[in-house]
């Protein structure tokens, strides 16, 4: 694998700094996971964290590629192999040949965990929480779909929680 790395050499004082910076922004990241925040402003920092992280494979208008990357849109035809179509119906976003808005747990375990056998990739080891809940909130708005939910970055924590074992807080979808 390609795996560009960078060494950087810094006095002790600037290594001192870039820890505490870390150690502030580790704190603004749980304490981001507790709060809530508008549908717009997750709409926002969704659209953000989408073209970022998830318009490569689904496009920038969620229509995906067909025979490989889904859309985003519910209603929308998709074929593909039976072990990625198989894998979606089983989470609940694939009937009769085209794309549902499936359940938010199962929106969210995907984007977490990914869909093992498919393209799809995990994000729970590069995406914050806030970020995670930001994206599904957005694509849960926007290209067709238009569901008027919000996913809180608490509900990511608790299914982060739930697959480690770690808890079973329940978070809520606003409606």
């Amino acid at each position: 694998a390609f795996m560009p790395i960078v060494v950087q050499a810094v006095t002790s004082e600037a290594f001192k700094s870039w820890v505490k910076q870390q150690q502030v922004e580790e704190i603004a990241a749980a304490t981001e996971s507790t709060r809530l925040f508008s549908r717009e402003t997750l709409i926002a920092r969704g659209q953000q964290v989408f073209a970022a992280n998830c318009a490569m494979c689904h496009q920038a208008n969620g229509q995906g590629i067909p025979g490989t990357f889904p859309p985003i849109t519910a209603g929308q035809p998709f074929s593909a192999t039976r072990q990625m179509t198989g894998a979606l119906v089983a989470r609940g976003f694939y009937r009769d040949g085209k794309i549902t808005l499936g359940p938010v747990a199962q929106h969210i375990a995907i984007v977490l965990h990914g869909i093992p056998g498919t393209p799809m990739p995990a994000f729970g080891n590069q995406l914050r929480d806030a970020d995670i809940a930001a994206v599904i909130t957005y694509e849960r708005n926007n290209f067709g779909n238009h569901t008027g939910e919000v996913i809180e970055p608490m509900q990511v924590q608790a299914a982060r929680a739930q697959a480690t074992g770690s808890g079973t807080s329940q978070g809520r979808i606003k409606r």
